[in-house]
């Protein structure tokens, strides 16, 4: 904050100076606001993310887990980290029985510095290391360099979940125009490696490398980053390449930031159920194959399952969640035809995500059971998942609720040329400034290097006509020195 900005004040009680008309005679010129985000009414959900926090099972267990060692804990940040983590260990294995929906997902999770998101992502390393190996091979890499990289690791591997911290910088990397074909390459193959859980992927040809198909690919992202930092890196793309609807997005942008508590537990200690339900869910059964060979377990089954299509296992759902789940197709397929071109792609997969969470929550859910057999010994067997109303109640508010909150972003901070770049930044940092104002060269500031003044200007000069901005100028103080001008919200900004 510069020196203007901090003797910026007004006289005791009054008020951030109202827009003026331009002469004393001149009439109130009413503007058409521009109108927000259009939020179809089956999109507008009644609760918070923090509501979806407790849904039971596994994945309750695991939040409960990661936020009892944080210093300023987070039920919303544990929860976006839980679900991506347990749908690499379930993904290629369970599925639908009609669509043969799999669980793989793409989230990522905005939170402002200081919220704490590193240690959810941080916890699931810790478990990784407390299974003493019996996990490794479904963590993929933390930075993706190339394409090509990207599809050796599903190759050597088809459950995989990369743990991405500032995300942001990855993302524009990986669409910027200027980037080279082996980071342009990644945005092509998530999208098809998303599409293709349930079938397959055909990989890529080059002159001296032979395609090789990746069968049931289930590729998992986890991505952290501020909301700044995202945005920032996302003001040039397009809702219409289908990246970003794939994406399943946790803002706590608004949420109240967690208070300071002394942690219950030790960051590095890992419950031995979250360890043994972990592996049990990847599908390891630990007690039966010897410890030296858990290298070839884990192999044999990315062998079996990369090179050959993988049998899923169908998980049922009751009458009544199927009724509830052909109403709520219906709904979205009708909102999606009235929505804007840009808005559609992310609608159109609402339904798609809540299968996928539900999918989560009831493999998750299963109770073990024991059962006394021959000679004094106990058997313990797992009931079958099976997606409930009380299920897909939660799945497909959550969905709703995620990608509300992306349609919502979208709108304000994702533009198709530079003008509408620079519009929705400057309209947002004099927004956020609120009865502050903000200088021209804090405006400045947040747009990009190299953007083109002359458009900067136009936006300027069209919010201040449109009554959307307010431009204050005053006198030098007794001392002299410069005007001070400032930027203040005005109406439908």
């Amino acid at each position: 904050m510069n020196a203007q900005e901090k003797s910026w004040k007004f006289e005791p009680g009054q008020e951030a100076p109202k827009r003026e008309a331009a002469n004393d005679n001149s009439p109130e010129w009413e503007f058409d606001d521009e109108q927000p985000a259009e939020i179809p009414e089956f999109l507008q959900p009644d609760k918070v993310l923090a509501d979806f926090t407790r849904p039971g099972g596994f994945v309750e267990e695991c939040v409960d887990w990661i936020v009892s060692s944080a210093e300023t804990p987070s039920r919303e940040l544990a929860l976006s980290a839980v679900l991506p983590f347990v749908a690499s260990l379930i993904g290629r294995r369970y599925g639908t029985t009609t669509r043969d929906t799999r669980a793989n997902m793409y989230v990522v999770a905005l939170a402002p510095s200081g919220f704490g998101k590193d240690h959810a992502r941080g916890q699931l390393k810790r478990l990784r290391q407390a299974a003493d190996g019996w996990l490794d091979k479904f963590y993929g890499p933390e930075r993706i360099m190339s394409a090509s990289a990207l599809r050796n690791a599903l190759q050597d591997c088809p459950n995989r979940i990369c743990l991405i911290d500032e995300f942001g910088g990855f993302v524009r990397d990986i669409t910027d125009r200027k980037s080279g074909a082996h980071l342009r390459g990644i945005s092509t193959d998530l999208r098809d490696f998303f599409s293709a859980s349930s079938s397959l992927f055909g990989g890529a040809e080059y002159a001296n490398t032979k395609a090789v198909t990746i069968h049931n690919p289930n590729l998992n992202i986890y991505g952290t980053a501020t909301p700044g930092q995202f945005w920032s890196a996302m003001r040039n793309a397009s809702a219409e390449d289908g990246l970003l609807p794939r994406f399943l997005l946790f803002s706590l942008e608004r949420a109240a930031e967690a208070e300071l508590v002394v942690p219950d537990m030790p960051v590095g200690t890992v419950p031995e159920k979250i360890i043994d339900r972990a592996i049990k869910l990847a599908g390891i059964n630990r007690h039966v194959d010897d410890k030296p060979n858990v290298s070839q377990v884990l192999e044999r089954t990315a062998q079996e399952g990369g090179k050959l299509p993988l049998p899923v296992i169908g998980v049922a759902w009751t009458d009544d969640a199927i009724e509830a789940l052909k109403v709520f197709k219906r709904a979205e397929i009708k909102a999606t035809r009235e929505v804007s071109e840009q808005t559609a792609p992310f609608v159109a997969r609402t339904a798609e995500y809540a299968i996928k969470l539900a999918l989560i929550l009831a493999v998750t859910s299963t109770t073990k059971s024991e059962q006394r057999i021959a000679r004094g010994r106990t058997k313990h067997t797992w009931s079958r998942p099976l997606v409930d109303v009380r299920i897909w109640e939660w799945a497909s508010g959550l969905a709703r609720r995620c990608i509300a909150d992306m349609v919502q972003a979208v709108d304000r901070f994702v533009a198709e040329n530079e003008k509408e770049a620079i519009s929705k930044t400057v309209r947002d940092v004099i927004a956020r400034a609120k009865d502050k104002g903000i200088t021209e060269g804090g405006i400045i500031r947040a747009l990009p290097e190299g953007h083109t003044s002359r458009i900067r200007a136009e936006v300027l000069s069209d919010l201040i006509l449109s009554g959307r901005a307010r431009h204050v100028e005053k006198e030098p103080g007794p001392r002299g020195g410069p005007k001070s001008s400032r930027y203040f919200a005005g109406r439908g900004l």
